[in-house]
């Protein structure tokens, strides 16, 4: 009996040992979770701080450098204003032109442009009958034939229609030492380059360009 009572108390021991092991593995392994946890927490934390701040910088970024283009995209959008409405009044003016005045025009230019490579004092004698070779674009044969008759008397020349497809009339002449073009295009484009400022200006007001100190480039 008196053994079989040793044995119960040494159960109850070795049993309360273990309780008391297990109690302290368990203390143990809960401190050790939650000192886990608390690192955890805090590589987190600090990473998602990281990562707001990386995200903050990025923001900040992307919004200076869109306010800084503010300006330069304000200008372009402005200049593509200034742009369309050029073209719009050009197209506009030749549309209520005179032809009397396009066919002046060209003929002017043809003109200076003779006078300037010498072609205009060639006389057939010189060219040994070589005809000049015209090709003319939105304008008859019949008004080609009357302008170069006009400008270079006595030369015998060829005429053929272009196909250069330009929005206004032009004539080009083609020598044995030279070729010639007029065209109210370009004439058109060297008076836009030239007046460019006057002409944004008259079209939309000088206020238009004052902002942030524009300018009708």
């Amino acid at each position: 009996m008196e053994e079989l009572q040793s044995t119960e108390i040494l159960d109850r021991e070795i049993l309360e040992d273990a309780r008391k092991k297990a109690h302290r593995i368990l203390k143990t392994a809960d401190e050790t979770v939650n000192a886990q946890t608390q690192e955890w927490e805090k590589k987190t934390s600090a990473g998602l701080d990281e990562i707001k701040q990386k995200y903050s910088r990025q923001t900040e970024n992307a919004v200076r450098e869109i306010t800084a283009r503010l300006p330069v995209e304000k200008r372009r959008i402005k200049a593509q204003i200034v742009d369309t409405l050029i073209v719009q009044a050009v197209e506009n003016w030749y549309a209520h032109l005179e032809r009397a005045r396009a066919l002046a025009i060209l003929a002017k230019g043809l003109k200076r442009r003779l006078d300037e490579s010498g072609e205009a004092h060639v006389t057939e004698t010189e060219t040994q009958g070589e005809p000049v070779r015209a090709f003319f674009w939105k304008i008859t044969s019949g008004e080609a034939e009357n302008m170069l008759s006009e400008l270079l008397p006595g030369r015998k020349f060829s005429l053929e229609e272009s196909n250069s497809g330009g929005a206004f009339p032009e004539i080009v002449i083609e020598t044995s030492t030279a070729r010639i073009i007029s065209s109210i295009s370009k004439d058109v484009d060297f008076f836009v380059h030239r007046n460019r400022t006057e002409l944004a200006e008259a079209l939309l007001g000088r206020e238009f360009f004052d902002d942030q100190g524009a300018q009708p480039c």
